[in-house]
């Protein structure tokens, strides 16, 4: 049995995760298409990338994957390196950056981002733990309907038999009463 040498040996593992990390990524059909799933699945990296502002990525020949999946990305109006735009773009924010800014402006953008990142992350997780506790709060009430839920029911039951022995009571009441008036009426019809 032979042995290969530790940098063959890594060599090889490291040719061998790469292309089945390709074969896992796409999976061309016999015309070297994109099959429907695969499609989709880059249509939605592409559309997650777009949402979040990151790089699209390109195949060896230079081609969006998105473009080659069929994806078009919108073109957002607005000022490409104010980050608050909707068409923020990081890459520009950073080439801009890099090329204009002094080393002591650098430090105090890396800074004030830096806290601005950390501000957005406590507003989030706090946003995540209110939804969190919002959730648990109507589930407790879900669950104290459902355990009045037979209750309601009894007392709803009782009601409608209770409207319907006053329905019948109220129609009797009626019939009488036009049996009466025409009694009165026949024996006014006879006096005359």
């Amino acid at each position: 049995m032979s042995t290969l040498p530790p940098s063959q040996a890594t060599t090889s593992t490291q040719a061998q995760r790469s292309s089945s990390s390709i074969s896992r990524t796409t999976t061309p059909n016999n015309n070297g298409e994109l099959s429907e799933r695969d499609r989709r699945r880059a249509q939605n990296r592409e559309n997650l990338r777009a949402h979040y502002g990151l790089q699209e990525r390109r195949d060896s020949l230079g081609v969006a994957i998105g473009e080659k999946a069929g994806v078009r990305r919108q073109q957002v109006e607005g000022d490409p390196l104010d980050p608050d735009s909707p068409a923020f773009s990081p890459q520009k924010y950073y080439q801009h950056l890099i090329t204009t800014a002094s080393l002591p402006q650098l430090l105090k953008e890396s800074t004030s981002l830096s806290t601005d990142v950390k501000d957005l992350n406590s507003s989030r997780h706090a946003l995540v733990y209110n939804h969190h506790h919002q959730l648990f709060a109507a589930g407790e009430a879900i669950s104290i309907l459902n355990q009045k839920t037979p209750q309601l029911q009894a007392i709803v039951n009782s009601l409608q038999e209770r409207f319907d022995e006053i329905s019948k009571l109220v129609e009797n009441v009626s019939f009488t009463n036009n049996q009466m008036r025409r009694g009165s009426s026949e024996e006014a019809g006879v006096s005359m």
